[in-house]
């Protein structure tokens, strides 16, 4: 990082009026939420979506980064089911990089010890 890192997130949806009234909403307050489940509006803890919902589920990121001197990089990464299938994925694969290849993380590469 450096003082000129930045970063920004958006988010790209069809023309879907009720996904646009959705996001206008916002996320309610956390009493609200406990509210919701306690009503059974929102799933319990433990609780989820179906086989059925999750295999219908997909991710698309895209990623664009630019150096000082200009040059830009776009690439993307995409899955399924970001809540439950691919979480699992992206902790097993960054729990294996950590084990497998300690040697080649930047903190090894500059002489720096220390854990995860």
């Amino acid at each position: 990082y450096s003082k000129e890192f930045g970063y920004n997130e958006r988010m790209v949806l069809g023309d879907n009026e009720k996904a646009a009234r959705k996001l206008a909403r916002g996320s309610p307050p956390a009493e609200k939420r406990v509210e919701m489940r306690e009503a059974g509006r929102l799933p319990k803890q433990g609780e989820g979506p179906s086989a059925e919902i999750r295999a219908k589920s997909f991710f698309k990121m895209m990623f664009v980064g630019e150096s000082e001197s200009g040059q830009r990089l776009v690439t993307s990464v995409s899955g399924g089911d970001p809540g439950y299938t691919e979480t699992a994925k992206f902790v097993s694969e960054s729990a294996l990089s950590l084990a497998l290849q300690r040697d080649q993380l930047p903190a090894s590469l500059l002489g720096l010890r220390g854990g995860a």
